[in-house]
């Protein structure tokens, strides 16, 4: 039987590094804006809105992968690869990530 599996070759970033820029860039992003936009209130308050918009956004892109663990990556519905390596990631967030002992169950 031919399988037609393939490594996962997307953009996956150590989870600790996107954790990172999520709890010091985020909050120092805002402080800038209203520092940086204190005459123009008006601007100031849409991009924070979008700023944490952003970081609600980024939250369920986080997963972690445990040893002889694989996780299948699809993406709106089309399979992207399958995610072998061990740790700590970040991915898309709209990357639907499915546990692949599941699918064989």
């Amino acid at each position: 039987m031919e399988t037609k599996e393939k490594t996962y070759n997307g953009m996956v970033i150590n989870g600790f590094s996107a954790i990172l820029f999520n709890l010091v860039m985020l909050p120092a992003l805002a402080f800038l804006n209203f520092y940086l936009l204190e005459e123009v209130v008006w601007l100031a308050v849409p991009i924070l809105l979008v700023l944490i918009l952003a970081f609600v956004l980024m939250l369920p892109g986080y997963f972690s992968q445990e040893p002889n663990e694989a996780r299948v990556m699809v993406f709106f519905g089309k399979y992207e690869g399958t995610f072998k390596r061990t740790g700590f990631y970040w991915v898309n967030p709209f990357m639907n990530l499915k546990s692949a002992t599941a699918l064989i169950r």
